[in-house]
């Protein structure tokens, strides 16, 4: 895993932001925007995954953060939806998974089994010796959209067209990572020559 310090230095020569003795951004105000980028490239791309179970008769699960992503609920091998709180409230004899909030969720009915579920959670930065909860490969994808949204906050003519470059490094880093990861979860066959001895 990369460290925040290793991100701040990649930002701080992007911006050229390297006199550390006159420095434009501190580097709490960059680890808040790495932070919140962070947890938009989560929700995005359903990372940081972590497993929760309801207990045996539980119906109520507080986690530890907040959840950015519902990617899936089991009770033994069938899948439980997740509805909306005004879906389960029209249809409370229904079984579901429901938020009450962002850091809580629960189970419509009682159940005889164990419930398996998998949210993505958020992350929280604070200092530079964090590790990210992103993989290295996101890290360019993370700088991009920090860089973007520094730059939206100091709105004159020079910064918007540098955000329609970001726009379009942004959208291209994207689409690379998307292929990128579709190789990588794709099955495939290799041909080998065939000798016959």
């Amino acid at each position: 895993k990369m460290k925040v310090y290793d991100v701040l230095v990649h930002l701080r020569c992007r911006f050229r932001d390297e006199n550390y003795n006159e420095l434009r951004f501190s580097n709490n105000e960059l680890i808040d925007y790495l932070e919140q980028m962070q947890n938009k490239i989560i929700s995005e791309f359903g990372l940081n995954l972590q497993e929760f179970v309801f207990d045996v008769g539980q119906v109520e699960l507080e986690l530890p953060s907040e959840c950015l992503y519902f990617y899936l609920a089991k009770c033994g091998k069938s899948k439980i939806p997740l509805k909306t709180y005004q879906e389960y409230l029209e249809n409370e004899n229904e079984l579901c998974i429901y938020a009450r909030s962002l850091v809580k969720y629960c189970l419509s009915l009682k159940v005889g089994q164990k419930v398996k579920v998998y949210l993505a959670l958020s992350c929280k930065l604070s200092d530079e010796n964090d590790d990210l909860s992103i993989e290295s490969v996101f890290v360019n994808y993370l700088v991009l959209k920090v860089m973007k949204n520094i730059l939206l906050t100091e709105t004159n003519l020079n910064n918007l067209q540098k955000i329609e470059l970001y726009d379009a490094l942004i959208k291209q880093e994207r689409n690379d990572l998307i292929a990128l990861l579709n190789r990588a979860s794709e099955k495939r066959s290799f041909v080998t020559k065939y000798i016959k001895v």
